[in-house]
């Protein structure tokens, strides 16, 4: 065989990567084939390789850099399956040279072997197989059971010694029977010997149902027999698996569990030829194909002791591709056809090209095309490495025809041949109203040229019977597509305002418009207006003012036609709201609608009538003279009215005008009761009204009974809510001992007077180091000491005594002193002297913090007095022996 220049730099590119250039590479034709025999390596099985990997012959110098890799791979596979081939020959040896030293595993250590063998085979990139059914194996969709209880046992599972089942009865007779099969195959049941050994599970129940039968009472469907435990077996496992050898399973493991204990399939290990050797020589050929399509029936797949599993080459790896639903590589048998490919691949997808399959062959001469044709596919035969692939149907839908327009059922429908313009017409029906004298084919011309064919399709017309083309589109035209319609419009008084489509054409009436509009509302008056638009200039627009019962009457006096707007106006458009208001002494004043006839009684009942204070005496009414073209004037009158607007009273029923006010005012100086309110320390705290004007604090404190033992007077405060006041200082002892006190003030309703207990001692908050000398305790939260009261002392007295002195951070100008009455008094400074607030019982002295000091203070540097008044007195000496000087001079 003579080697093809691409495939001869493949061999020299591949020996490049696998050696990594370390060897001498091939240079000639001949050096290239001695390097293939010497490897091992025919030239079709690296093309084969090659295509089933998706790397073209044709394009070898534009290889990616994974091809590359790819290519080393296939090379590395080609060598290891030769060497495997040797060791593991496809013809079939005798059954005892499996068995002379096999390589046993206990059952516990079976799967941590083989997690060892997936996490080995996870470190090393494997070449991507990707035949169908290898997947179960390496993805794990299969398992191998440890014990029976993972798994419900078949009726074809066959039983042995150290099996263990349960026999379950339900009937009239209860019982539930727990045995092992013995090394003898039989089980001992009321006396009575059972042999189930080489049995299936299926056979066993009907074998134990007719042996029971006779002991206890029960029916068909009140009887079962269950696998409990399952005995343990030795098997071998050979040929193409990633971890050969012998391994100790669960006899409810099928072959197909048992090749999972020893990794699966390599990737060129047969699924559809796997030999399973039992131990009296029989050999059974197992399809795993087969069991993925129907596990139920392999039935012959279930292992004994003994048995040896060989896992021969793949022969025949065909791969399949486009139009089926699972398009791959399969592993075929020698006499399966197309046929059955297809039907592996899960048949057809709906748009698959069944008419022809197109064939990649390789052959010893290189590779060729083979287009299968549809009557051939069912016997077609199949070789190692075929590429098919199935075309997909994606043509454009081209035998239709169309209708549209004025037709009751328009779209698309199939287009058969001799089909007729009048087919397609029956099929859409025409609309009433639809154009029978012309209309459109719009057909597409085979150079894709567009034209339009006019037609006619009045009865028997010739046109009918044109022929009509794929995608031939019929467009009917409706009548009214033609007309001129436009709209007018009514609206105002009328009971259905809006447009309506009216004819270009054609005039209405005045009393047709109106009356299509719902004709007119109860309020609507007798004239309107019609708003006449230009259609050639709708920028133009004409008015006419109509009378509207002279339209009615003669119709032929004014019309509307499309583009015009009639507005029937409503009579309270001519209507000015007018109103009368009441203020003052009512409980609703306000503004009310004037109504014709209104009396002053309507206005004050609508009003809610009068309020206590009212006085009924002095009502007024002013009243505005309107006189047409003259300036307005206003003139008043009193009336006099009964209080409980009784019928008949004077005065009620004066008619009222139009923007009369109503003026009802309130009895002079006529109030209700002011109430002030004293709390703590009175003999009798509570409400007092003030009983005279300009009463003053101390009155009610009198009336209040004086203050009591334990009154605090310099704590008197006043708090007053009217205008939001708030808190107003009151020096009570001066109040109560002065007849002319500024203190006492006038009381206003809703005052309150609070007189707290008397207090023994002085606060004092702030900037001290008092939290130095006290604990945490005794200040509180606020870091407020209380300390005793001295007479006459000032607060530099309590700081310097009590609190340690001012600290770092205070200051001697920030001290002040809150008097119990919420008076301040600060300190205030005399030069060089600073004189110091007095403190009174139950005042808080606070210690403020000194201000902050900017950057250029900070900056600035401390004043030394000593050293600038040195040197003041040491520059004043130097002047005055300087004049000294001068005098002598």
């Amino acid at each position: 065989m003579k080697l093809t220049f691409r495939v001869y730099f493949l061999v020299i590119l591949c020996f490049c990567i696998s050696n990594g250039f370390a060897q001498t590479i091939p240079v000639t034709e001949s050096e290239v084939r001695a390097e293939l025999e010497k490897r091992g390596i025919a030239e079709e099985d690296l093309i084969r390789e090659m295509n089933a990997r998706g790397i073209e012959i044709d394009d070898l110098e534009n290889l990616s850099p994974s091809q590359l890799a790819e290519l080393e791979q296939i090379v590395q596979q080609l060598e290891a399956e030769k060497k495997t081939t040797e060791v593991t020959p496809d013809t079939i040896v005798d059954k005892e040279s499996y068995l002379d030293e096999p390589t046993t595993k206990e059952t516990e250590t079976v799967k941590q072997e083989i997690q060892q063998i997936i996490k080995e085979e996870g470190n090393v990139k494997q070449p991507d197989v990707n035949i169908y059914g290898h997947s179960f194996f390496k993805n794990r969709d299969l398992s191998v059971f440890e014990t029976s209880t993972e798994v419900k046992a078949p009726d074809s599972y066959i039983l042995g010694a150290g099996d263990k089942i349960v026999i379950s009865i339900y009937g009239i007779s209860r019982q539930e029977l727990a045995h092992e099969i013995n090394s003898e195959g039989a089980i001992e049941v009321n006396n009575q010997r059972i042999f189930l050994k080489g049995i299936s599970l299926g056979q066993a129940k009907k074998k134990l149902f007719n042996a029971l039968s006779r002991s206890y009472r029960f029916k068909q469907g009140e009887f079962d027999v269950a696998l409990s435990y399952s005995r343990t077996i030795n098997v071998n496992i050979q040929g193409e698996v990633v971890s050969p050898g012998g391994y100790t399973i669960s006899a409810i493991n099928n072959a197909f569990n048992g090749l999972i204990a020893a990794g699966g399939p390599t990737s060129i290990g047969s699924l559809r030829d796997i030999l399973l050797i039992k131990k009296d020589g029989n050999i059974v050929n197992l399809d795993f194909y087969s069991f993925l399509q129907n596990p139920s029936a392999s039935t012959n797949a279930f292992l004994e002791e003994g048995d040896v599993i060989v896992i021969p080459v793949a022969r025949k790896i065909v791969q399949i591709n486009g139009g089926v639903k699972r398009p791959m590589r399969y592993e075929m048998k020698e006499k399966e056809k197309l046929t059955d490919l297809i039907n592996l691949a899960g048949g057809y997808r709906s748009n698959a090209n069944r008419s022809l399959i197109q064939l990649l062959r390789y052959n010893v001469g290189g590779k060729e095309y083979v287009d299968v044709r549809e009557q051939e596919i069912q016997n077609f035969d199949l070789k190692d490495g075929d590429l098919f692939t199935v075309n997909i149907i994606d043509n454009e839908v081209d035998n239709f025809v169309n209708i549209g327009g004025a037709v009751i059922n328009d779209g698309n429908y199939e287009r058969v041949e001799g089909m007729l313009l009048k087919d397609l017409i029956s099929l859409g029906t025409l609309k009433p109203g639809a154009r029978k004298d012309f209309g459109y084919i719009r057909r597409m011309q085979e150079d894709g040229k567009v034209v339009y064919i006019k037609i006619n399709i009045e009865a028997g017309s010739q046109d009918l019977n044109i022929p009509l083309i794929n995608k031939d589109q019929i467009i009917i035209y409706n009548q009214s597509t033609f007309n001129d319609n436009q709209e007018f419009q009514v609206s105002g008084a009328v009971r259905n305002s809006g447009s309506f489509s009216l004819s270009i054409d054609q005039q209405l009436s005045i009393k047709n418009a109106i009356e299509i509009a719902g004709g007119l509302r109860r309020d609507a008056s007798g004239i309107g207006i019609i708003h006449t638009v230009d259609p050639l200039n709708p920028k133009v627009k004409q008015y006419r003012r109509i009378n509207i019962l002279e339209a009615f009457e003669n119709e032929d006096a004014f019309s509307i036609g499309a583009l015009d707007s009639l507005e029937i106006f409503s009579k309270n458009l001519f209507d000015e709201r007018s109103e009368v208001r009441v203020s003052g002494a009512v409980n609703r004043p306000g503004s009310y609608q004037f109504g014709e006839s209104m009396t002053l009684a309507d206005v004050l009942t609508m009003s809610g009538g009068f309020k206590l204070g009212a006085a009924t005496n002095r009502i007024e009414i002013s009243r505005l003279v309107i006189e047409n073209n003259e300036p307005t004037k206003t003139i008043i009158a009193n009336f006099k009215i009964d209080r409980d607007l009784k019928e008949n009273s004077e005065n009620l029923d004066f008619v009222l005008e139009p923007y009369d006010e109503i003026i009802v005012r309130y009895v002079p100086e006529f109030e209700m009761q002011n109430f002030v309110e004293i709390e703590g320390e009175v003999k009798f705290p509570g409400q007092y009204s003030l009983i005279k004007d300009n009463e003053t604090i101390k009155d009610v404190v009198l009336r209040a009974g004086g203050l009591t033992m334990e009154a605090f007077p310099a704590g008197a405060k006043l708090v007053r809510s009217d205008d939001g006041l708030g808190v107003v200082i009151v020096k009570l002892d001066e109040v109560l001992n002065s007849n002319n006190s500024k203190f006492n003030f006038k009381l206003k309703n809703g005052d309150r007077i609070v007189i707290p207990k008397s207090k023994d001692f002085v606060s004092i908050v702030g900037a001290t180091n008092a939290n130095k000398l006290y604990v945490q305790d005794i200040l509180g939260d606020q870091n407020m000491l209380n300390v005793p009261f001295h007479k006459g002392k000032d607060a530099k007295f309590y700081i310097e005594t009590y609190a340690g002195g001012i600290n770092d951070n205070g200051s001697r100008n920030e001290i002040f002193v809150e008097n119990p009455n919420g008076e301040i008094k600060r300190t205030r400074n005399y030069f060089v002297y600073k004189n110091y607030p007095e403190v009174l019982v139950g005042s808080k002295i606070v210690v403020g913090t000194k201000p902050a000091k900017t950057k250029e203070q900070k900056d600035r540097e401390d004043v030394d007095w000593s050293k600038v008044l040195a040197d003041s007195v040491g520059q004043a000496v130097s002047i005055l022996s300087l004049l000294l000087l001068i005098q002598r001079l």
